[in-house]
């Protein structure tokens, strides 16, 4: 089987043509840019070669697919699977699928549990995510749970609601110990009583003239 890369413009020209020279020379000078342009139709197979894209290229890809969460700032392997996440959220958008591919873009492992697996039953149409950071090694700042919420928001149905749970196990020895004492102790009770005592008043006539103008 023959690839286009392979294909040259002068095989393909009809003997009326072949045998003209000038013909077959233009054929033959054209024919390397021709094959430039067929290595290029394989750009166009963006969804096929998703891993091959660089960095600029994803942030170029975001905007066309309409990410909700992006950031130019994020590692490569970070932008990849929000692009392939973001690509199954649309395409399965409202599924429990779709839910679990948005969480698994930006933390692995963790859990999603609907009304109807809890023990008694929840409310109907809600579900809830646990994340062990145990697990996944590291604590999320509240730059990556903002970005969590927003793609579980984005992937899921509208009628759910949802909760996320972060949870870590502390493993500490505690210990215990008391130690009695012998003590005694004295109370002071102190009252103050009224002050009595007698207030001498007198009074001193003072002679005043007024003059009336």
């Amino acid at each position: 089987m023959k690839r286009l890369s392979d294909i040259e413009l002068d095989n393909l020209l009809p003997e009326s043509l072949a045998s003209d020279k000038t013909v077959s020379n233009a054929a033959k000078a054209i024919d390397p840019q021709l094959k430039i342009l067929s290595q290029c139709t394989r750009l166009v197979s963006v969804f096929a070669r998703l891993d091959e894209l660089t960095s600029d290229q994803l942030d170029h890809l975001a905007v066309q697919f309409h990410v909700a969460v992006w950031n130019s700032l994020w590692e490569k392997d970070k932008k990849l699977a929000v692009i392939k996440a973001t690509i199954e959220t649309k395409r399965r958008r409202g599924t429990l699928l779709a839910v679990k591919e948005a969480v698994g873009s930006i933390v692995s492992p963790f859990e999603i549990v609907e009304w109807w697996q809890q023990e008694p039953k929840g409310q109907p149409f809600t579900f809830s995510v646990t994340i062990p950071l145990d697990d996944i090694g590291k604590d999320l700042t509240a730059e990556e749970q903002e970005e969590l919420f927003d793609l579980i928001y984005e992937a899921k149905s509208i009628r759910s609601h949802g909760s996320v749970t972060l949870t870590r196990n502390y493993k500490e020895t505690l210990r215990i110990g008391a130690v009695c004492s012998a003590c005694s102790y004295v109370r002071l009770i102190g009252e103050r009583l009224p002050v009595v005592t007698k207030i001498a008043m007198t009074l001193a006539p003072r002679p005043a003239v007024y003059v009336r103008i």
